[in-house]
């Protein structure tokens, strides 16, 4: 009788550690999934305020230059009567300079300097009539990697040239410094060729990292373009 006792005891522990960790390892699972999946929606929640952040702040640089391109004596485009405007707005604003662009294409920023950008795609909107901001580009006054912000000057509902607003290249990671997700999560911006261009390692911004073009020499880049190409 002690035999068959002491053998039901064993089966039914060995049965119970059995269940036991069954359950265990069921509950890991159903817990890890469901903390994955928190984590997803976290992480989207933040990609979506951070992107609602952005859109706000560059809009509201827009809105800026807007308010300036009404001003009567900008309409006019007479650079003497323009530049001393200029002078006095741009300390008030976030850009570097702020510039106004004739029909042929000339730019005349308030601190002096003349350029050309009657190539440039942001201008050829403006002058269109649309709005834009231009994306990371280099420019040909500080040749430095700046965004421009572009609004139509209007006069009698003709577009008569374009107001110009010059950014550095750390706008944006600015916005996307304040994002970061646990520890050491941390969130970056890319356009739509996949080219960085908000990181918190400055350097990727300037250097202009784009995993989806450097896998085509460095292999080891695959896994990150993929996702890249994915975003």
């Amino acid at each position: 009788m002690k035999s068959i006792k002491t053998k039901l005891i064993i089966y039914f522990t060995v049965l119970i550690v059995l269940l036991a960790v069954v359950v265990g390892h069921v509950s890991v699972r159903i817990a890890s999934k469901a903390l994955t999946k928190n984590a997803e929606e976290a992480l989207y929640s933040l990609a979506v305020d951070t992107a609602k952040l952005a859109k706000s702040r560059i809009e509201t640089q827009i809105k800026t230059l807007e308010m300036i391109a009404t001003i009567e004596d900008i309409s006019s485009m007479n650079w003497d009567v323009q530049q001393p405007i200029l002078q006095k707005q741009v300390p008030k604003t976030n850009f570097l300079d702020i510039g106004i662009v004739q029909p042929d294409g000339t730019v005349y920023y308030s601190d002096g300097t003349i350029s050309q950008l009657g190539d440039r795609e942001y201008v050829k909107k403006a002058l269109n009539g649309e709005i834009n901001v231009s994306d990371l580009i280099l420019s040909r006054v500080t040749n430095e990697l700046v965004f421009m912000y572009a609004v139509p000057i209007e006069r009698d509902g003709e577009v008569v040239g374009v107001l110009v607003g010059r950014r550095n290249a750390s706008a944006l990671s600015n916005i996307t410094s304040d994002a970061g997700f646990g520890e050491s999560g941390y969130a970056y911006m890319i356009n739509s060729k996949g080219t960085v261009v908000a990181h918190p390692d400055e350097e990727r911004v300037l250097n202009q990292w784009n995993p989806i073009e450097e896998v085509k020499s460095d292999k080891t880049q695959e896994s990150v373009a993929l996702e890249f190409e994915k975003i």
